[in-house]
Formats: C-alpha cells, structure tokens, sequence
C-alpha cells in the first residue's frame, strides 16, 4: 500500500513531465529532427541512421504544432530497408500584401493550424515498388520519438494520476 508521501512524489514527478506530453501551442512544439540524406557533410551526426533519441536531435519549431514522422521502405537487391524521418510538420504559410499607401510588397506568414490532422495515415502511392511511405502528426512535445511507447508513457501516467486522485477523494 501506497503512503500518502509516495502518492505525492508520483503525482509531482507527472505533473513535472506534463509540459513534455502535453500538446503544442501556437507558439510552438519541440520535435525531434533527423536527416535522411546529408545535404552538408557537416550533418552526419544528423542522420536519422544514428537516431537514439538524444538532446542532439531535438528542436524547437516555432512555426509548427505539430510534430511528423515519416516512414519510407526501400527496396535494395537483397532486402528491403526501412528509414524513418523525423521533423516539425511544415505548418508556415508565407503570403504577399501590398501596401497602397507605402506602395510596397510585405510578407505575411501564418501557421496553418489545420494543415494536417493528428494520426497516421499513407501516403500517395508514386509507383515505388515497396509501397507509400506512412505520414504520422502529433502534438504533443517530442513526440515524434516512437509513437507506441509515447501513448504506452500516457497511459500509465493518466491511469496513476487517475488513482491518485480517486486516493486522495
């Protein structure tokens, strides 16, 4: 049996992890970004190949209230290979006004809250012999990790504070 100290000390430690879960703002969301092609031989520690989930991977994404992650198999001569991406959902819109009385152009950008819906879902089939990668939005802090284990973490979470509450009642 649970003390009333030990009950404290979990409902502290979910309560300190809840900005970590919980879902992103408009002001932004922390993801985790790993490339899957080197565009800068400087980026090679980004490589969703070297993926552990570490600080080095994780961002902050101030145009995006949504975390992606996008799973793609390919097909080599002997197996069939399967890579992950990891980013911030591209959400900005960039839109141009003008000014009549300045007479100017001015850039205006926006966050398309409703860009994606939160979820997996397959994408457009292009012919690749494997088949469409898989798209997945979530919108909740580093949550583009592995989905199974986040939703598995929330769970347990909500069932232990669940119980603690009804405890303390």
């Amino acid at each position: 049996m649970y003390s009333l100290k030990t009950s404290l000390q979990i409902m502290v430690l979910c309560i300190s992890i809840l900005p970590y879960i919980s879902p992103g703002q408009a002001e932004g969301i922390s993801c985790f970004k790993c490339l899957m092609t080197l565009a800068n031989p400087d980026d090679t520690e980004m490589l969703c190949s070297h993926f552990d989930g570490s600080a080095k991977f994780q961002v902050f994404c101030p145009t995006s209230t949504l975390c992606m992650k996008r799973t793609v198999e390919y097909k080599s001569k002997t197996s069939i290979v399967t890579t992950v991406q990891r980013d911030c959902a591209p959400q900005k819109y960039t839109s141009h006004t003008y000014n009549d009385a300045d007479k100017q152009w001015y850039k205006k950008e926006e966050v398309i809250t409703s860009a994606y819906e939160e979820g997996c879902f397959i994408g457009e089939h292009r012919g690749a012999p494997t088949g469409p990668p898989e798209y997945c939005f979530c919108s909740f802090h580093l949550c583009n990790s592995s989905p199974p284990q986040i939703e598995t973490f929330n769970k347990v979470c909500g069932a232990i504070l669940a119980l603690l509450i009804v405890r303390l009642l």
